[in-house]
């Protein structure tokens, strides 16, 4: 049978028309956004992974000691910190709840001692704080709060929710030398996780069931390490030597990336100090300057998904 032929015109519209009503493609799937979080100041700074659009965001009354955030971004808790006139002891703590497009919330205000850094649960449900040196949690948008940790003779600092929200990862001291510490919400002393004889302060943990923390030797380096919420797999992201320090790191909300902050003291005396905020891979690999050429440090550095 002999082939039917169309004449050029009616070809390319033919043709044309084919392509007109072809099936659509596949909507690509939207980027996911990710921002820095962090306080200079009583501001609440802003900007992207890679350190443009910086921008405040926030301010708060007084200076900001620690902030903490939840994994999507839509809420973030700020904690405030007025020493008490001598011979006075301890401080008046203020903790602050903020969400875009609602501004700043106070919602709890407390005299106490010890630790000032705060955490929120990576679903942003409930807080975790420092009070009279045991770590203490309530709800975030405010309510009744529960002490977690017990034990006598030490202090409990620098909490964060484990992956699943079900637990906490924190520091204890005893003489001096702190550790990393295990304990469910339901309260107790913990379990270690880190070995005795180095010193091991705990700072985040991702969703994927990762801990990061610092750690160091006498006379040694200090190292940023992960290791899995059970203590294993312990592995070195970062290493720095006075008068280098890495600080306040987080987990990018992937968790194959971390950032924090780099302290380097200019003269050796610790004053004046330089700030700059870096990333990572947990590898190791990529690191890279975000920000540069801070002269105030920065404070509860966060990596979450833009809200």
């Amino acid at each position: 049978m002999g082939r039917l032929r169309l004449p050029a015109g009616l070809a390319i519209t033919v043709a044309v028309c084919a392509l007109a009503f072809q099936a659509p493609a596949a909507p690509a799937a939207p980027a996911t956004h990710t921002r820095l979080t962090f306080a200079l100041g009583k501001r609440l700074m802003a900007a992207g992974p890679q350190g443009g659009g910086l921008h405040r965001i926030a301010s708060a009354p007084r200076q900001i000691y620690d902030a903490s955030a939840a994994e999507n971004g839509h809420r973030i808790a700020l904690i405030t910190n007025q020493q008490v006139p001598f011979p006075g002891r301890g401080s008046v703590r203020t903790i602050y709840l903020y969400r875009p497009g609602h501004g700043l919330t106070r919602v709890r205000r407390l005299k106490t001692e010890g630790d000032t850094t705060i955490a929120m649960s990576h679903d942003g449900r409930r807080l975790a704080f420092g009070r009279d040196n045991q770590i203490w949690v309530m709800p975030a948008s405010g309510g009744k709060a529960r002490q977690v940790t017990t034990g006598t003779g030490s202090n409990a600092f620098s909490p964060a929710f484990s992956s699943n929200d079900r637990s906490l990862i924190f520091s204890r001291a005893t003489r001096n030398s702190p550790s990393v510490y295990r304990v469910p919400l339901s309260g107790g002393a913990g379990h270690r996780l880190t070995a005795t004889g180095v010193d091991a302060i705990s700072q985040s943990v991702s969703t994927q069931g990762l801990v990061l923390f610092r750690q160091q030797r006498s006379g040694g380096p200090e190292l940023l390490r992960v290791m899995k919420e059970d203590g294993s797999g312990v592995r070195t992201v970062t290493r720095s030597d006075d008068p280098v320090f890495d600080l306040d790191p987080d987990f990018a909300p992937n968790g194959r990336s971390v950032a924090f902050v780099r302290l380097r003291e200019v003269n050796g005396d610790r004053s004046p100090r330089r700030y700059a905020i870096r990333t990572v891979r947990t590898s190791g690999a990529n690191e890279k300057t975000a920000i540069a050429h801070l002269s105030v440090r920065p404070r509860g550095l966060q990596w979450t998904r833009v809200p």
